[in-house]
């Protein structure tokens, strides 16, 4: 009986790692899909909008809010 609790504790040793590698990689999966479901909806938004989305920003330079920009340009922060 030992020699089988024994055999199981050093089989469930080695799966532990191999079991949280798994689990990280499927947290990495996830986030990867989030962010192109997220990437999907602004491209969707900016083409129902003719290539323009609706944000909120501050721009220093020229002391007033932003709240429309062109989408697919970059603005410096």
């Amino acid at each position: 009986m030992l020699v089988v609790i024994a055999i199981v504790a050093i089989l469930a040793a080695i799966l532990f790692p191999v079991f949280a590698k798994a689990r990280e990689k499927a947290k990495q999966t996830r986030c990867i899909n989030n962010l192109k479901q997220c990437a999907m909806g602004f491209s969707m938004y900016a083409q129902d909008y003719d290539g323009w989305v609706h944000i909120y920003s501050w721009d220093e330079k020229a002391n007033k809010e932003i709240t429309w920009l062109p989408a697919y340009t970059t603005m410096a922060m």
